[in-house]
């Protein structure tokens, strides 16, 4: 159900004693009474960290572990090795990375061995700015944006500024929408990168990146999927993604990292390593390590990062209209999952801009009459509140948000806003 406006369609057909089965059905609709049924989560007992009496609201920032994966964790801490060996708890370690590359694969939608673990998504993207900038030279350009958290941002202008390149930025909409018809006039032949997030995390904004694939010519891509991972299943296929890195931590799991990076591009480019690491990517004798990846690998936080796909997938299961999960791939559960997530907040989204109306003085940043355009998160002001005491405000009454830049202070500036911002996600 993708209409804005708050509704709910149910169908189901019958027999009747004396009408054959194949020539009579009934179907009813009904507009408010199933808002309840369709859609809801009752999970919030299995995320242990989350609050009973209280509302929180900080999921942008990151997000609960649900308890499946805190076992998990728990579980890698208590038997874990390091890979390379030939004894149980050894084999077990090489077992989580590749368990790992295939959930993550799963859920990007590409093979385990183009994904990159690294301790956080800001870590990742400035390893790979090391390796791409060191390819190019001056008279090249990049294409970044203003709307970005500075971790998809500040690591290319450094690689640019290393060698030389100019750098050119795509702009925002007076809603808060990314400008990407700019890119017919920004990319041209020199340009070597587009680096944008795949939406907001300041705004809940979804950005147009199918459109700027259409639109890159010779440039390489960087998505940032971290804000948008939670809200709608990747697929960086579909994309047409050169790279794309995420958050497990923003989707129930721990806090690391996974970068998707087009294979023959993971081959051949020149990461920063020690000579004695592998220089292949993950297989069985390089025990499904990586050549991109530096040191020993948490594997407590890739177990964790498989139980939160596996969550996902679950959900599914759960509330995604599956009979027979058995007979389908976890990619498929995860389709599943995540349709049924966009409904849940398909109704969140709605209530909240409802809402919003209805209280003076408070306004939304963003995009706020297409649902299907914005993830569920919200960043407002208040006519004379500052957004410290708005924060209070709402902790005083159980509702925990957060306020200040949220890492992205140029489009707050490019939508004539303060930079201290109250967040609800």
């Amino acid at each position: 159900n993708h209409s804005l406006n708050d509704r709910a369609v149910g169908y189901f057909s019958y027999r009747r004693s004396d009408v054959e089965a194949d020539t009579h059905f009934e179907a009813f609709r009904s507009l408010k009474k199933l808002r309840q049924q369709v859609g809801a989560f009752d999970v919030g007992a299995e995320f242990p960290g989350l609050p009973a009496d209280a509302s929180l609201l900080d999921g942008a920032a990151g997000s609960q572990c649900h308890h499946t994966v805190v076992e998990a964790v728990s579980r890698q801490l208590a038997f874990g090795a390091n890979v390379g060996g030939q004894h149980p708890h050894s084999m077990a370690s090489t077992d989580v990375l590749r368990e790992a590359r295939g959930a993550l694969g799963d859920l990007l939608n590409c093979e385990g061995d183009e994904v990159v673990f690294g301790p956080s998504a800001t870590a990742l993207v400035v390893h790979v700015a090391r390796a791409l900038g060191a390819t190019w030279s001056e008279g090249d350009n990049v294409v970044l944006s203003i709307a970005d958290h500075d971790s998809n941002v500040q690591p290319w202008v450094l690689a640019a500024q290393r060698a030389g390149c100019e750098i050119r930025y795509m702009t925002v909409r007076e809603d808060g929408s990314l400008d990407v018809d700019a890119l017919e006039t920004l990319v041209d032949d020199d340009t070597r990168l587009i680096a944008c997030g795949l939406a907001s995390n300041g705004t809940g904004t979804i950005h147009d990146c199918h459109r700027i694939s259409t639109l890159k010519k010779d440039a390489l891509t960087f998505f940032d999927g971290v804000h948008y991972a939670p809200h709608n299943l990747i697929d960086v296929q579909a994309l047409d993604a050169d790279f794309l890195v995420v958050s497990p931590y923003k989707f129930f799991g721990p806090h690391c990292g996974a970068l998707y990076g087009r294979r023959d591009l993971l081959a051949s480019l020149s990461p920063d390593k020690l000579r004695v690491s592998d220089d292949g990517l993950p297989r069985d004798e390089s025990c499904y390590l990586s050549r991109w990846e530096l040191g020993t690998p948490s594997f407590e936080a890739l177990s964790g990062a498989t139980a939160a796909v596996d969550y996902l997938a679950a959900l599914g299961d759960r509330f995604g209209g599956i009979t027979d999960g058995g007979s389908l791939t976890r990619r498929d559960r995860l389709r599943a999952g995540f349709a049924a997530i966009g409904a849940h907040e398909h109704l969140l989204k709605r209530q909240f801009l409802d809402g919003v109306e209805a209280v003076p003085g408070l306004s939304v940043y963003g995009v706020s009459d297409a649902l299907d355009a914005r993830a569920a998160t919200f960043a407002v002001a208040k006519d004379g509140v500052a957004p410290a005491a708005l924060v209070e405000h709402l902790r005083a009454r159980k509702v925990y948000a957060t306020h200040g830049t949220h890492y992205c202070p140029a489009l707050w500036e490019a939508l004539g806003s303060s930079t201290d911002v109250t967040r609800i996600s």
